[in-house]
């Protein structure tokens, strides 16, 4: 079977693609080849598998590579057997194990700031990256399709008219996380997060808030997109994205249809939009605004 597995899997294609397209292979992994090889040392001895006089084992490198290819496209067992040539019992058994093993080596990577002066950091580089002054961070969520879980009625079911939990995190200036959140209704703690400040050029307090799509209610601290309805050119310039880089964009639950937000998250919403349109306004962006529209 290890034979048939080295001729017929998608490894001769990886190291193929290693050598020949690079591009590929991050796409196919969602990891360069440096990234994969250091998650891959780091976990080694938490999956490799002992070599008997019966069988040789599904090597390390083909158990990470199966499990990232599943987190990257959410296929199914039997047809992760075909590209694999591994059984698909065999497979749900070695996705559990390794993600396990890359929960426990990496588990202290994702850090959410614990004081002023790291939240700050972060808004720093949304600053100097994204032209967005006094932000924390960018929020965002979907849901991860679940077999609904016994006696549990209709408490997972969401509007797409399936069973979910959802996945909700939240990535700096870098696309980097610095918190992540699984089927749960936690909350990130304030602790630590700046109070309102002057930003460059007036002389007016802003609040420090994270940005998120119409998914999430507007609040004080939260600031979400306008309505698209009628949206004015100006408004234009507060939503969340390729709109205040004209190189880069930042990576959908159902638009959040609660009751209406306070008026003093209407208003902060309405300064960050005066702002960018005056004091707070890059040299590009009626360009690349006239482009969109």
């Amino acid at each position: 079977m290890a034979k048939k597995r080295n001729t017929f899997s998608y490894h001769n294609l990886l190291d193929e693609l290693r050598l020949s397209s690079p591009s590929d292979y991050r796409n196919y992994l969602r990891m360069d080849n440096t990234t994969f090889s250091e998650l891959l040392n780091m976990i080694t001895p938490m999956i490799e598998k002992q070599y008997t006089c019966m069988r040789e084992p599904i090597s390390p490198a083909q158990r990470l590579s199966c499990t990232l290819r599943y987190l990257a496209t959410g296929v199914n067992f039997e047809e992760l057997k075909f590209i694999t040539a591994i059984a698909p019992q065999t497979i749900g058994k070695i996705i559990i194990e390794t993600c396990e093993a890359i929960i426990t080596v990496l588990k202290n990577n994702i850090k959410i700031p614990a004081s002023e002066e790291e939240w700050k950091i972060i808004s720093n580089n949304f600053e100097s990256k994204w032209n967005f002054n006094h932000c924390l961070g960018a929020i965002d969520g979907k849901h991860i399709e679940i077999i609904r879980p016994q006696e549990s009625g209709s408490y997972y079911f969401n509007y797409k008219k399936t069973f979910s939990i959802v996945l909700m995190a939240i990535a700096n200036a870098n696309y980097e996380f610095i918190m992540v959140d699984i089927g749960s209704n936690g909350r990130v703690s304030d602790a630590g997060i700046p109070e309102p400040d002057y930003l460059p050029g007036i002389s007016d307090k802003f609040p420090y808030v994270f940005v998120a799509d119409d998914a999430f209610p507007l609040s004080n601290n939260l600031m979400n997109p306008y309505p698209h309805r009628n949206l004015s050119k100006e408004k234009r310039y507060v939503e969340p994205g390729s709109w205040r880089n004209q190189d880069e964009q930042l990576g959908q639950l159902q638009p959040y249809q609660g009751r209406n937000s306070s008026v003093t998250a209407k208003k902060i919403r309405d300064k960050f939009c005066d702002y960018f349109n005056n004091a707070g306004a890059v040299h590009w962006q009626d360009n690349l605004i006239d482009i969109n529209i």
